[in-house]
């Protein structure tokens, strides 16, 4: 392997979510004290889909002048630097994390800092399609196989574009479900279509809440009407489907993933992966996969890696199965052995996983 794919591969595993602790202690000789670091965003909160810019900022805690050469990924142990890497996980989730948009450029030759001097190291750029808090940490081995500690920050994505909670299943008016209900009649169907419609976000949360209703055929009329709902009313149900995807129902979760998958799969490609991972429903997780099924390779394998240590063995015998005929790989993978026994295949997985799509 080239040295520069290795170390973009080195630096992909950590964004993935391989973040360390860092000590209190100024006296483990793991770590260079003379020089620190903090990670800096341009604000604290952000929307959905917005350029989240980020600096690593690296500093000179010295009285005096700092100065040395610094190359890029050195194999030369007196040489700074080895390598680095980042993390922008999800504060609740691990497995969330914000994309990344741009890969800065490392300094790379002389740097000079004078006593209390900063500088920036690298620059990323991020974006999210999740809200949520993300915590963003930066690791950097330093020459003589040390580190240099970076301070993490913490930002928020939050999306303005969501149902408010006045949008909720608890506050939608009698009339709209009963033009919901009144999907159901052919006679009355095409008026309540337009009924709804005219109600807005209310009303694609009135349907898209039907999707859980005990009676079947209201079931299925609701599931259609948000299929084709784009096409015959230029209405996107995208948004109503994503609060479906999270509702405490798992029918309805389960039918907002099918419905938002038959429509537009890449635009929830990041609540995909969390039901699929973390859903405790075994169903949801299953159609999760099946959503995932259809997708482009890039998109589609790394999301069934993820499932591969699912609890259930029924999904696991699913998602080996659909992987070996997708990529001819198998990496001694059983779905019937214990966790222990399938962690060394799995991470066998991850990292084939990584350096087959990585910068794709």
């Amino acid at each position: 392997m080239k040295k520069k794919q290795y170390y973009y591969l080195l630096i992909t595993l950590l964004c993935l979510g391989c973040s360390s602790s860092q000590p209190q202690k100024n006296d483990n000789p793991k770590y260079i004290y003379d020089l620190s670091g903090y990670v800096e965003a341009n604000k604290e909160k952000y929307n959905i889909g917005e350029d989240i810019e980020v600096k690593y900022v690296i500093q000179n805690n010295r009285g005096k002048l700092h100065q040395e050469p610094v190359t890029n990924g050195s194999k030369k142990i007196s040489e700074a630097f080895q390598s680095y890497g980042f993390n922008a996980a999800s504060s609740k989730d691990q497995l969330v994390h914000l994309e990344v948009k741009d890969f800065g450029k490392p300094i790379n030759g002389a740097i000079s800092l004078k006593p209390k001097g900063k500088k920036v190291f690298v620059k990323n750029i991020f974006s999210s399609s999740q809200p949520g808090k993300y915590r963003l940490t930066f690791n950097l081995n330093w020459k003589e196989n040390k580190q240099i500690l970076f301070k993490p920050i913490v930002i928020e994505v939050v999306d303005n574009q969501k149902p408010q909670d006045n949008s909720t299943s608890e506050s939608i008016d009698p009339q709209i479900r009963t033009s919901v209900r009144n999907l159901v009649d052919p006679e009355t169907r095409e008026e309540a279509e337009k009924e709804i419609v005219s109600y807005e976000a209310k009303g694609l949360i009135a349907v898209v809440e039907a999707m859980g209703d005990n009676n079947s055929e209201l079931r299925s009329e609701a599931m259609f009407f948000l299929i084709r709902i784009k096409d015959d009313y230029e209405i996107d149900p995208i948004r109503a489907l994503e609060w479906g995807a999270l509702h405490e129902n798992p029918e309805i979760r389960m039918r907002s993933i099918h419905v938002a998958g038959q429509i537009a799969p890449d635009e929830i490609i990041q609540i995909i992966k969390d039901r699929l991972v973390n859903d405790p429903d075994k169903n949801v997780r299953l159609t999760c996969l099946r959503t995932a099924k259809p997708l482009t390779d890039i998109i589609a394998v790394q999301l069934m890696v993820f499932a591969l240590n699912d609890r259930e063995v029924e999904i696991r015998r699913e998602v080996i199965k659909e992987l070996k005929e997708r990529t001819n790989e198998n990496f001694g993978f059983d779905p019937e052995a214990s966790e222990e026994e399938r962690k060394s295949a799995l991470q066998k997985w991850r990292e084939w996983a990584v350096s087959k799509y990585r910068g794709k």
